[in-house]
């Protein structure tokens, strides 16, 4: 069954309004004034389209709906203070991507000996050097 024929319930659509941050007193209100006069019960998309009003939420209230989703976000006070935040998280990161980036030849020997000390050296007796 398709996604658009699937029916909801009003109280699901309101408690969805009410966690974006919206105001759904004036949705119910229409949809429930359509049910009290005998015509087919609505769902919350036909309200909505009947009535064809759309306002969209400002960034700051799309951005405080998000914040009381999102843990990211939940010590952080404003939309300003929220993008710089995630511009150092962001600059800090970079280092260690690269890091991840590298190679199976471009791994550090930790502690390497002086090989021209110790390369053809023989031991005991008169043939010790070459």
């Amino acid at each position: 069954m398709p996604r658009t024929k699937t029916r909801k319930l009003m109280s699901q659509f309101e408690t969805h309004l009410s966690s974006l941050g919206l105001d759904p007193s004036r949705i119910s209100s229409r949809a429930r004034s359509g049910f009290a006069g005998g015509a087919p019960a609505m769902s919350g998309e036909d309200v909505l389209m009947r009535d064809a009003v759309h306002t969209q939420p400002t960034k700051e209230q799309i951005w405080r709906a998000k914040a009381a989703k999102s843990k990211g976000l939940a010590g952080v006070k404003d939309l300003a203070s929220a993008v710089k935040s995630e511009g150092l998280r962001r600059s800090g990161q970079t280092g260690r991507n690269t890091d991840a980036r590298q190679g199976e030849g471009d791994r550090r020997v930790v502690a390497s000996k002086p090989k021209h000390m110790f390369v053809g050296k023989r031991k005991m007796g008169k043939t010790n050097r070459r």
